[in-house]
């Protein structure tokens, strides 16, 4: 029998009030460095271009330099910090942004 494994995952809400809000990006510890984590990007941000966004954001807690550097690697920037609402009060995020999705499709 062949066997499925999930290897990473990213869920992208459509509705949010700012426009595509990543939730979730997660590549497995065993499977990261491998360009999953950038194929999981590039497509969701074909797809939302696709439906016509141009922007798409994500927050990152604080102090979580591999995806910090991961995202800004791959053209986000930073446009705000701020409490994390889902935590306790002393976790802070930080907010990224693209502007143009092409600067994550062109990597």
């Amino acid at each position: 029998a062949v066997e499925s494994v999930v290897i990473g995952l990213v869920v992208c809400e459509l509705a949010h009030s700012d426009g595509p809000y990543i939730d979730a990006l997660h590549v497995a510890p065993d499977h990261r460095s491998l360009g999953i984590g950038r194929q999981l990007l590039t497509a969701i941000a074909q797809s939302v271009g696709a439906d016509g966004y141009t922007a798409l954001h994500l927050h990152v807690v604080e102090g979580n330099t591999r995806a910090i550097t991961f995202y800004e690697r791959l053209g986000g920037r930073c446009v705000g910090r701020g409490c994390a609402h889902w935590a306790p009060d002393d976790v802070t995020e930080v907010a990224y942004r693209w502007t143009d999705l092409r600067a994550i499709t062109a990597m």
